[in-house]
């Protein structure tokens, strides 16, 4: 090699190697499987029914069931998949959670968190997309804090959902947004809309619940800062034949909490006797509670109580150490983060085998300046 061919070398510089993008994905109308992927042998038949007709989603189920590498698929062909949406997946909102997050079973869409600023446009978006037809869990988060999430219109599009059976309404956590700015707003149209809901949570503030009637339902979470009597007395009439978990947060007066033991009673008798979890949470009258569960009727049935959260003090633990044949019964009893001393504390962590009394929040404030875990 001549000098010149030695200094041209030194200075041509070899071109990066540029990946090409994948070629788009094919999709063709999967509508008959709608509700029919139940097992392996299911999903590996729908795998080979989408390969006979040329969609790219083939080869995300057969990653699935052979447990391999899904999220990088999904990655490699995100424009295809997601379309709009693919940009969604790799940005977060105010740097926390992702504004989608999507869960995959065999490599079919399960569950999708929406948690843009602009939800319900978003969530339009992936209705839209041939992989969203197989959804049965939604998160939708907060669009904007102190602004209503939903209202008739926006929940009636949750009928696009056929297989829909868990919702979260709002998809927040405390770093995300207080709980006391999360406006969910009117979710009446919940229960027509979606009459198979098999699991709801309701996260923040809301303005009309509608009259309940669920025929499916088995799950019911009600988190706030500020449940109110209106909300009380809607629950006491709710039709849910099925439901075996309800739980309810009730928060602080100073944002908005109304009620009392008077209030709770009702609802509690009419829970129906498939109920064996119950949570009465984030509390401020939790002591007056103790009195209010005996006389309810519903102890016998429980397998498990939460009493998290809240004022339970030392007046409500002698309490309901007095009573405790009626709570003996229970198989796991929740008082973490109340305003217990350590003068019960092993007396009550006797009562069953599971009782659970971490992070008491001691000396939080004298009678009348108490409060509860969650207010803000």
């Amino acid at each position: 090699m001549g000098l010149w061919d030695s200094m041209r070398s030194m200075f041509t510089r070899t071109a990066p190697t540029v990946t090409p993008p994948p070629a788009p994905l094919a999709f063709v109308d999967d509508g008959e499987w709608v509700g029919k992927l139940a097992d392996d042998a299911s999903f590996g038949v729908y795998a080979d029914w989408l390969e006979e007709r040329g969609d790219g989603r083939a080869e995300l189920v057969r990653l699935g069931l052979r447990q391999q590498d899904v999220p990088a698929f999904v990655d490699a062909h995100a424009a295809s998949l997601l379309g709009p949406l693919a940009t969604r997946k790799r940005s977060s909102r105010n740097g926390f959670r992702a504004e989608l997050e999507l869960q995959w079973d065999r490599g079919v869409l399960r569950g999708a968190g929406v948690r843009s600023e602009q939800v319900w446009a978003d969530l339009d978006a992936l209705l839209a997309l041939p992989v969203a037809r197989h959804l049965t869990e939604l998160g939708l988060g907060i669009e904007t804090p102190l602004e209503p999430l939903c209202s008739t219109e926006r929940v009636s599009t949750l009928a696009r959902l056929p297989l829909l059976r868990a919702l979260l309404l709002a998809d927040f956590t405390r770093d995300e947004c207080e709980m006391s700015w999360a406006q969910v707003g009117d979710v009446a149209a919940v229960w027509s809309a979606v009459p198979q809901l098999e699991q709801l949570t309701l996260r923040g503030l809301v303005s009309n619940l509608g009259a309940i009637d669920a025929p499916r339902l088995t799950r019911f979470v009600r988190e706030t800062s500020g449940l109110t009597r209106a909300e009380l007395a809607v629950l006491a009439h709710a039709r849910w034949p099925r439901l075996e978990h309800f739980e309810l947060w009730f928060g602080d007066a100073n944002y908005g909490a109304e009620g009392t033991g008077d209030d709770v009673l009702p609802v509690l008798r009419a829970l129906p006797p498939t109920v064996t979890n119950l949570g009465l949470r984030n509390c401020e009258f939790t002591d007056e509670l103790i009195d209010v569960l005996v006389e309810s009727g519903v102890l016998p049935r429980l397998q498990g109580l939460d009493l998290s959260l809240g004022c339970l003090t030392d007046a409500g633990a002698a309490r309901l150490l007095e009573r405790r044949t009626h709570f003996e019964r229970l198989t796991r009893l929740v008082l973490d983060e109340c305003l217990l001393s350590e003068q019960h504390l092993p007396a009550l962590a006797a009562l069953g085998p599971t009782v659970s009394l971490e992070k008491q929040r001691l000396g939080e404030g004298e009678p009348g300046e108490r409060y509860v875990a969650v207010g803000e």
